[in-house]
């Protein structure tokens, strides 16, 4: 008896429960050690990416920092959106912003040398906003 390959059967699943959301899936973006992030239309003609994780692996309490900051911060371009979450019975779907942009691990090289000063120094203005943020709104 072959068995399903687990990818197969994580998307099929996520394309399920991604359903129930309300969302329908364009493309696959990557896949994580928590779980995998799709490029989906909501339905409000906005981009969104829909991050589908096991319930075991979601941390309500990142969740609700994460919330926290987005809410306190208007159209800070260093800091993603997030729109919402949905809850089904074994996974947990967090439906935030869209940004073409690369991860930072995208960002070094396999050396693990940043690419250039510019970057260093955009990476430092990023931790800056973001430690003066999480003091604000006392994180």
């Amino acid at each position: 008896m072959s068995r399903v390959p687990n990818f197969l059967s994580q998307s099929s699943e996520d394309a399920a429960v991604l359903t129930r959301a309300f969302c329908k899936i364009i493309r696959l973006i990557g896949t994580g050690a928590f779980g995998r992030v799709y490029l989906v239309d909501s339905g409000d003609q906005l981009s969104h990416a829909a991050k589908v994780m096991q319930k075991a692996n979601f941390n309500k309490r990142e969740w609700e920092a994460a919330s926290r900051i987005s809410r306190n911060m208007e159209k800070c371009p260093f800091v993603i959106r997030y729109d919402g979450i949905f809850e089904g019975e074994k996974s947990v779907i967090i439906l935030m912003e869209f940004s073409n942009m690369p991860s930072l691990g995208n960002l070094i090289d396999a050396s693990g040398k940043l690419p250039d000063e510019r970057t260093v120094m955009i990476i430092q203005k990023d931790v800056k906003q973001f430690i003066k943020l999480s003091q604000c709104i006392g994180i």
